[in-house]
């Protein structure tokens, strides 16, 4: 949202897709390029980022004529997918693909195979080892639920 972000500033558009600018990438393993985040947009989809005020980042893709809409921070694990909350509902499968490769990466895990039926996997935190049988986001935010326990996705229980 413009004006909330305080270390750059965020600019909304009505793109569904970003220009990859790195494709050798973890987070883009599997992933077609141009890369199509929306089947279709809501108000906004794709949010780019302009007039950093910190510096140390990787421009991973850009959209809007160049700007910056997936960067990952070069002073700590850190990713920013410039997704707006209004076209959630619209992911693609590469838009849902990017996001757990995105978690995975950031985790330092490999990502799990897909079968016909999830078979749960195990996700190493500094606190816990949790079995993991699925990721959702819910309210913007990404969470982790096994069986009847819900977790962020620093491990931390939010919800037994």
């Amino acid at each position: 949202k413009p004006g909330v972000w305080d270390w750059c500033t965020a600019n909304n558009t009505s793109l569904a897709s970003v220009d990859v600018t790195d494709t050798t990438h973890a987070i883009f393993a599997g992933l077609t390029t141009p890369l199509s985040l929306f089947s279709s947009v809501n108000t906004n989809g794709v949010t780019t980022m302009t007039n950093w005020l910190i510096d140390g980042h990787t421009t991973l893709a850009t959209a809007n004529g160049g700007q910056d809409a997936i960067i990952e921070m070069t002073t700590e694990p850190t990713l920013t997918i410039g997704i707006s909350e209004y076209s959630y509902a619209h992911l693609t499968q590469d838009g849902l693909d990017l996001i757990e490769n995105s978690v995975c990466y950031l985790l330092g895990i490999e990502k799990p195979e897909r079968t016909k039926e999830p078979e749960p996997a195990e996700i190493e935190s500094n606190k816990h080892t949790i079995p993991v049988k699925s990721l959702f986001f819910y309210n913007g935010k990404l969470y982790i639920r096994h069986g009847e326990n819900l977790y962020d996705v620093t491990g931390m229980r939010v919800r037994p």
